[in-house]
């Protein structure tokens, strides 16, 4: 039985032979998210915390909801088709979410047009 190479990265790199390359994005060293200072970087936390928040709470929606989706969408009316889900979400965002940074951005209505409104802020019927 041949050796294990440890070398190589992957799944597959131990039974293809391929090396396989990270495609993962790391800053150098005192760039980005770990060169804030203080206050900063539990500035910038936050509002990475409610972003990913955001996303996860808009993408349930579309996942339990796809034919609604769909027809929201086509219809220019997502919200009238969705409220009560897209509500209630908000009031999960609101809740988790400090009103500092509520009140800095509005991430849960950007998730809404980015992954429900595929980019198309009309399709919400707001």
């Amino acid at each position: 039985m041949p050796a294990l190479d440890l070398s190589k990265s992957g799944p597959m790199a131990a039974s293809t032979g391929e090396e396989r390359v990270s495609t993962q994005y790391v800053p150098p060293s005192g760039v980005g998210r770990g060169g804030a200072v203080g206050g900063a970087a539990e500035g910038t936390k936050k509002h990475d915390e409610a972003r990913r928040f955001a996303r996860l709470l808009v993408s349930e929606i579309k996942l339990y909801n796809e034919g609604k989706v769909e027809q929201g969408r086509k219809n220019k009316d997502l919200y009238e088709r969705l409220k009560e889900d897209i509500d209630r979400s908000r009031q999960m965002y609101d809740e988790r979410i400090p009103e500092d940074v509520r009140k800095a951005t509005n991430y849960f209505y950007d998730e809404l047009v980015r992954i429900l409104a595929d980019g198309d802020a009309g399709s919400l019927g707001l």
